[in-house]
């Protein structure tokens, strides 16, 4: 699922962050992927971060612990 106001970008971030997304101003939800990671690390962190932008996690005042639970749950590969 990606959608018309999603932008993917791959860039070096601190080997902790996997990725992060960040809304601007036109409302676009400017998704940044860590490019040291490896590509299943990635695909996986892009999957976690549309899970909150698809359950409109950036936006509400659901617990942020639940919030990154869900999305991570639904990141994890299926075998």
């Amino acid at each position: 699922m990606i959608e018309d106001d999603v932008i993917v970008r791959y860039i070096p971030l601190p080997r902790k962050v996997n990725a992060v997304t960040v809304v601007d101003d036109d409302g676009y939800h400017n998704v940044y992927i860590n490019s040291l990671l490896s590509y299943n690390e990635q695909t996986r962190a892009l999957k976690h971060e549309l899970c909150h932008i698809k359950r409109n996690h950036l936006f509400n005042k659901l617990n942020i612990k639940q919030c990154e639970k869900t999305a991570s749950d639904e990141a994890r590969p299926i075998y």
